[in-house]
């Protein structure tokens, strides 16, 4: 097993975190980032969302939940999220399906909020979108980009492919 300390990794000769942060800029939406170097961030994946819900302005009617390890999701998956959650009165999240998998990243309502505080370890919304059922709408996306996770040197140098550096 190898750590990878994925925050200096660099992709079409970018920091994957500054990668991800003017993606989301570019998007028009505010970015909460949050890294490993909070102190909090050990207690598991449970912790990093609430701290990153609890950033949310009160004038957001929801988060946008991307990782930074998933530099290759596409604007155009980004602004589907977002649009179906926008045309819905009952979703409580927006996630994409991609070879008949749920994957990242997920839209969140502010309606889930409250759910989250209660997520504890190594947890991430999986939960809780199971728990919502009905209330999840899901995207059917042919973008690969939702199911690369730079995990691991390989998985690095097939984003490095797929984004031709």
């Amino acid at each position: 097993l190898a750590v990878v300390n994925k925050q200096p990794l660099l992709l079409k000769g970018r920091l994957l975190r500054d990668a991800l942060l003017a993606f989301v800029a570019g998007q028009g939406l505010t970015a909460i980032l949050l890294t490993s170097s909070y102190a909090y961030l050990p207690a598991g994946m449970a912790t990093s969302l609430q701290v990153g819900v609890d950033a949310v302005p009160d004038s957001s009617a929801a988060a946008l939940v991307m990782l930074g390890d998933m530099p290759l999701v596409s604007p155009a998956v980004i602004n589907r999220l977002v649009d179906n959650l926008a045309g819905s009165v009952t979703a409580r999240a927006v996630v994409p399906v991609a070879d008949g998998r749920r994957a990242n990243p997920v839209v969140i309502a502010r309606s889930l909020f409250g759910a989250v505080a209660n997520l504890s370890g190594d947890v991430g919304a999986r939960k809780l979108l199971d728990q919502a059922g009905d209330d999840v709408i899901e995207v059917m996306v042919t973008d690969e980009g939702v199911l690369i996770d730079v995990d691991t040197p390989e998985a690095l140098a097939k984003a490095q492919r797929l984004k031709g550096q």
